[in-house]
């Protein structure tokens, strides 16, 4: 999870070494799949912004009402990610949608993400029409891009009624997203991203392909 910190890169292994050498000794922990959230800043201020720097941090990210100012940098990688916004968040910042007049820090994260996960990868600008799923459920519009594996690598969606701030239907949302990703970490330092349909449940791995 994420709040404001003045070092995040600090912050986090912090509580990654608290994570394994503390709460890891007494129980089992699966760092494959280790996981982004935040409300807000959460998002904008943390969760996304170590995402673009450090994507090799965490096996997915998901928040809501946080978006953040990103670019494109040497530690720009694809990660997969979800972002929830209010219909009614400020204007300045994440109202309305990714196909309006008004560009703002929504229109900037879709760009990033759809970029650096294969959408538009070249001039970093993400082509946001290139969602192949769209519909809405509960007060949730969703807007799913999968890659040619038919695996949903950037999901946005906006929840009616609703301005900026935190509400409880959202939040297993977000980790009904994250659960579906591991990120392996080889002997040699490579690594692989992973889905698996059944929150891996089932053992069904299948390596993620990023394609531009």
């Amino acid at each position: 999870t994420g709040v404001s910190h003045k070092n995040n890169e600090g912050t986090y292994a912090a509580i990654y070494a608290i994570l394994k050498n503390h709460i890891g000794r007494f129980e089992s922990l699966d760092f494959t799949r280790v996981y982004s959230t935040g409300q807000s800043a959460g998002g904008s201020g943390v969760t996304f912004p170590l995402c673009s720097t450090h994507p090799e941090f965490f096996a997915a990210a998901a928040c809501t009402s946080g978006t953040g100012d990103l670019a494109l940098n040497e530690g720009s990688g694809p990660i997969p990610v979800m972002s929830i916004v209010g219909q009614g968040e400020d204007a300045s910042r994440r109202s309305g949608d990714l196909w309006d007049d008004v560009y703002n820090t929504l229109d900037i994260w879709a760009n990033y993400f759809l970029s650096v996960n294969g959408f538009g990868l070249g001039d970093g600008k993400g082509d946001v029409n290139a969602f192949t799923d769209h519909y809405t459920k509960g007060r949730q519009t969703y807007h799913i891009w999968e890659n040619a594996q038919g695996i949903p690598v950037v999901v946005y969606a906006q929840t009616k009624y609703r301005a900026h701030n935190c509400i409880p239907e959202e939040i297993p949302l977000l980790w009904d997203y994250m659960k579906h990703f591991a990120l392996v970490k080889n002997e040699d330092g490579t690594a692989c991203r992973i889905y698996s349909e059944s929150a891996f449940r089932n053992g069904d791995w299948t390596e993620i392909v990023f394609e531009p």
